[in-house]
């Protein structure tokens, strides 16, 4: 069996790099699960500090900043769906846990959907380029009745728009980052980069 993201690169799969597609690996209708170890800095604009309870109470993203902070992650699969689960746990020092959970479709190749609380979500292409996974902002969608209802464009003046990339340092590792960016704001509105180590690939079908 392929794993859940092997539709969404497609012939690009096999040239990504173990650590990628071990963070990749999960497979449709099973219960496996993927562990990732590491640290991530976290920025967050003065807009968006004021802000930050709406991010808290909405279930997105980071409502905080802080360097280095300790991540867990468990990427999991539905043993019902073939969606790909991102199940994120941030340890701040002085702070609570805050955890941060989304949901990821592959909708056709190069095309991911990720679903938040509520059912909003965002639509990004990915794909494998110079060695590393980038994903850009294709757009708002809404979740209704299990079907993906496309968003006016605009909202990206209101919402802003996301971007990231990921590469791997070595076989079991992988760098990332990724910002929220405003076409009226200098900088990004959120920010958060690390690097993340695969600890355990379980593959449970």
């Amino acid at each position: 069996m392929k794993p859940i993201f092997a539709a969404a690169f497609g012939d690009q799969w096999e040239a990504l790099p173990l650590a990628l597609q071990a963070h990749y690996a999960n497979r449709p209708f099973t219960r496996d699960v993927v562990t990732h170890q590491g640290t991530l800095d976290i920025t967050l604009s003065p807009a968006m500090r004021r802000f930050a309870w709406l991010l808290k109470l909405g279930g997105l993203l980071v409502p905080f900043e802080g360097k280095a902070v300790p991540v867990t992650v468990y990427t999991r699969s539905d043993p019902k769906s073939d969606s790909y689960i991102f199940e994120r746990h941030f340890f701040p020092p002085g702070r609570p846990v805050h955890t941060f959970r989304s949901e990821l479709v592959v909708t056709g190749p190069h095309e991911v959907i990720e679903i938040f609380r509520f059912g909003g979500g965002w639509k990004a292409s990915y794909s494998f380029e110079e060695g590393k996974v980038i994903i850009r902002h294709r757009g708002f969608t809404w979740r209704l009745f299990g079907r993906h209802i496309p968003l006016p464009g605009a909202l990206k003046y209101l919402f802003g728009t996301g971007a990231a990339w990921e590469t791997a340092v070595d076989d079991d590792s992988f760098s990332m980052q990724t910002a929220l960016t405003h076409v009226l704001h200098a900088g990004p509105l959120i920010g958060y980069a690390g690097t993340f180590r695969i600890t355990e690939v379980k593959l449970d079908g």
